[in-house]
């Protein structure tokens, strides 16, 4: 995730499938992965602000919400 914008250089679409994975559950030493959807959301605002073109993920109304905020920022 530090280094997203090497993909960048290619200049197609990016796609990131973060959501729920085991890596935010070792940060956040959550072994549920329907916990871990703040993790998610901290990785959403992240690919929001490196104009990453796709996330998929689980909980699609957390995400819709927290990247129409974060878009707003980032993008606009």
């Amino acid at each position: 995730m530090r280094n997203l914008e090497v993909f960048k250089k290619w200049n197609l679409p990016i796609l990131i499938g973060a959501s729920r994975k085991r890596f935010i559950g070792e940060i956040l030493n959550e072994k549920n992965p329907k916990e871990r959807d703040i993790g998610t959301l901290a990785i959403s605002c992240l690919c929001s602000q490196s104009k990453i073109d796709i996330v998929r993920v689980h909980n699609v109304k957390l995400n819709y919400q927290i990247l129409k905020v974060a878009d707003r920022i980032y993008r606009k």
